[in-house]
């Protein structure tokens, strides 16, 4: 918890008073799970943060993320930047790509349609498959597959969200 402490006073000591509100919240929030926050990896640009914990080991990560989402849909907390929106909370599966490229978030993915064995063909998906795959994520505004006859490789299609949110 000390060095949680010192994080927000080093986050209040940079002016970020986001970064400061954010860590409050999940700090209270995870307290309440028996969980301790080792960083906080702040993402303004998309107006949240990385938050690293340890917890117990006879609890799962599973279980601390449905304990979390169980705390933010009972105790509705809101930004305050966004007073509209609540905050929510995920698991981040596999490792987080934390880049400082002056970049927008988009609403447009693009996927690439690999081999599953070196020298194989890609496998196309249909724009039904990717609909059925993707949907799960956010409501998609058109899927652009690549042109048929398109040397291009490896082939490709856009799918586009009608926010950035779930893109």
């Amino acid at each position: 918890m000390q060095n949680f402490m010192s994080m927000l006073r080093r986050a209040d000591g940079y002016g970020n008073t986001r970064l400061l509100v954010l860590s409050l919240s999940m700090r209270t929030m995870l307290t309440s799970v028996s969980t301790t926050v080792t960083e906080v990896l702040p993402r303004l640009k998309e107006g949240g943060a990385f938050v690293k914990f340890t917890y117990e080991a006879e609890t799962s990560a599973k279980d601390v993320e449905k304990q979390i989402k169980a705390y933010l849909k009972e105790n509705q907390i809101k930004p305050w930047w966004n007073p509209l929106q609540r905050m929510r909370a995920n698991l981040v599966r596999g490792k987080p790509w934390v880049e400082d490229l002056y970049r927008l978030p988009s609403s447009r993915l693009k996927v690439e349609f690999l081999p599953t064995a070196p020298g194989a063909e890609a496998a196309e998906m249909s724009q039904e498959q990717l609909f059925s795959f993707f949907r799960q994520y956010g409501k998609l505004a058109d899927i652009v597959p690549q042109p048929p006859d398109s040397k291009i490789l490896p082939k490709f299609a856009y799918l586009d969200y009608f926010s950035v949110k779930p893109a």
